[in-house]
């Protein structure tokens, strides 16, 4: 254990952690930064945000009945009822011969009329803005929540999926409020803080090994039989240090995740009338975000399992950087989106996720245990 909580103490070398700074700021800058910033992301989206909040106040988020859905539409009736009077009473709309929000809305293909309405809709100073695009917002909800048929058109294809579409509609799976902006806004967000944990995880744990072929330590350590455990506790601490940092930054990041308050829409399912997509597996929100820091400790935990081997075997800085900087490139630019975003989506397999995730977990493990009997008998 003494080694152990050595090892663990050199891994987090002050200078390293330094470094961590400006790398941080850079990538926040570069890929954070917006998905801190801008959420939910200009109109309709922030409309539709307020709308559907209301709805969750008012409504079971996990399951919205027929008069839930008609109650709603009577909210945006008396909306549009409101516009009509506003119209009613505008000069500028007298002018244009217009008399109800369904003339404007209708009429935009007339060049007046159309330079009325988004003169409404893109003036902040204008009484009429936010009514405006509430009732776009609106529009959109009762809509979703009256068509289903897209889905199945869509899945006519395959056998499978439309059977699963069928499913969720006869049993009224969809029949729930999630916004598709919420899922989507999840799942960029957690590739983008993943990006970062995976940079961190290469600049803190990279050196470990290879450090100790600089210093001419591998020979001593291989002298002996006791010494030749010396690679399981390093690994062992590895491990434990990449642990730390992503549970470090997870606490950090979630904690500035939640400041969205997305999680009024936890008892959402995913198969909600207002997502574009459609699942194999009924989840809740809540559930999907558990399921996603799951992902992102197996991911980042496999990686961190590659840094192990390749520093192990590197004999020079430039070697080991030559082989995980591309590594590293590769899985976020190729793979990262593939293995983190959606899951369980009907656009793929059934047990994609589930097969993936337990193939880099089999994967992983084997490299170590191979590893690991491998060191019993190497020649230094």
């Amino acid at each position: 254990m003494i080694i152990f909580f050595q090892e663990l103490k050199r891994i987090f070398n002050w200078k390293l952690l330094i470094l961590l700074v400006p790398v941080t700021f850079i990538i926040y800058f570069l890929f954070i930064e917006w998905e801190v910033k801008y959420f939910p992301n200009g109109r309709p989206a922030g409309d539709i945000d307020l709308l559907t909040r209301e709805m969750v106040s008012n409504y079971d988020p996990a399951y919205v009945t027929e008069d839930d859905l008609q109650d709603f539409e009577a909210k945006h009736k008396n909306d549009i009822s409101r516009a009509d009077e506003f119209i009613k009473n505008d000069q500028r709309a007298q002018d244009l011969g217009v008399s109800s929000y369904s003339e404007v809305w209708n009429g935009r293909d007339d060049e007046q009329i159309d330079s009325f309405y988004t003169d409404i809709i893109f003036n902040d100073n204008h009484e009429a803005q936010d009514l405006f695009w509430r009732i776009e917002a609106g529009e959109y909800i009762v809509e979703s929540g009256q068509d289903f048929t897209y889905f199945l058109e869509n899945s006519k294809n395959d056998p499978r999926t439309k059977e699963r579409v069928t499913d969720i509609q006869n049993q009224d799976e969809h029949m729930s409020i999630l916004p598709d902006h919420v899922l989507s806004h999840l799942n960029q967000y957690m590739i983008q803080i993943t990006r970062l944990i995976l940079v961190s995880l290469l600049i803190v744990l990279a050196p470990v090994f290879i450090r100790d072929r600089k210093q001419n330590l591998l020979e001593l350590q291989y002298s002996s039989k006791v010494g030749r455990k010396t690679f399981l506790i390093k690994a062992s601490a590895v491990l434990t240090a990449a642990f730390i940092i992503i549970t470090a930054w997870l606490i950090i990041w979630i904690s500035v995740y939640l400041q969205f308050d997305t999680l009024v829409f936890g008892e959402g399912r995913l198969n909600s009338y207002l997502n574009s997509s459609l699942f194999w597996y009924n989840l809740s929100f809540n559930n999907y975000f558990i399921i996603m820091i799951v992902a992102v400790y197996l991911l980042c935990l496999c990686f961190t399992t590659w840094i192990i081997v390749v520093s192990r075997f590197s004999i020079m800085y430039f070697t080991l950087l030559g082989i995980l900087l591309p590594s590293l490139i590769l899985l976020i630019t190729q793979g990262q989106r593939r293995i983190m975003t959606n899951f369980f989506n009907l656009e793929h397999w059934q047990y994609f996720t589930p097969t993936l995730f337990f193939t880099m977990i089999v994967v992983a493990l084997g490299i170590l245990v191979w590893r690991i009997k491998r060191e019993k008998s190497i020649a230094i």
